[in-house]
């Protein structure tokens, strides 16, 4: 999963509870996030990731969700997410709370 979030962000903070979860539920199993934080202040980064006990790779430019890669995915909202497969095609998108708990339940309990 590519994740982009912000530690501002509360919907961020909310959905981060459950996706911790979800991490290690299927990490055995091969889920992985990347997370790419929307921050201006690499201390407020890093204290969300800290916070948040966030266990994955989280980068950020501290471009305060100004880079180019919020403009190559077409990022204007948080949080924001693309389920990506093995073979590195998206297969879904802005997937939160129960529709991504059932979805990552479907793709690694069958």
């Amino acid at each position: 999963m590519l994740d982009f979030w912000g530690s501002w962000c509360g919907p961020c903070i909310k959905e981060n509870v459950q996706l911790v979860e979800l991490y290690k539920t299927y990490y055995n199993k091969g889920f992985r996030v990347y997370a790419v934080g929307a921050e201006s202040s690499k201390k407020q980064w890093k204290n969300g990731i800290k916070k948040g006990k966030l266990p994955w790779t989280n980068v950020s430019d501290i471009s305060g969700g100004k880079g180019e890669v919020f403009d190559v995915y077409g990022i204007f909202e948080y949080p924001s997410n693309f389920l990506i497969n093995p073979e590195g095609k998206i297969t879904a998108k802005n997937l939160r709370g129960e529709v991504l708990k059932e979805t990552l339940q479907n793709i690694f309990n069958n």
